[in-house]
C-alpha cells in the first residue's frame, strides 16, 4: 500500500503548483515551520520508504522556492 502514499504525495504537488494554500505558505516562512517540515519529510521517509521520503523532500523544496 506504500505506492498509494507516493500517489497522493504527487497529487498534493499538483495542488501546491497550481494553488498554494496560505496556511502552508505561512508554514514555510518561519523557523519552527520548517523543523515542523523537515522532521514531516524524515517520518514519511522512515515509515513509507525512500521514494515517498524523496517526494515529499521535492514537496517541501517546491514550497520553499513557491515563497521566495
Amino acid at each position: 500500500m506504500k505506492f498509494g502514499y507516493e500517489v497522493l504525495l504527487l497529487i498534493v504537488a499538483v495542488i501546491i503548483i497550481y494553488q498554494l494554500p496560505e496556511f502552508v505558505g505561512s508554514m514555510t516562512r518561519t523557523l519552527l515551520g520548517r523543523l515542523v517540515l523537515t522532521v514531516g519529510v524524515v517520518l514519511v521517509s522512515m515509515y513509507y520508504g525512500r521514494n515517498a521520503g524523496i517526494l515529499a523532500a521535492l514537496l517541501v523544496m517546491l514550497l520553499s522556492l513557491t515563497l521566495v
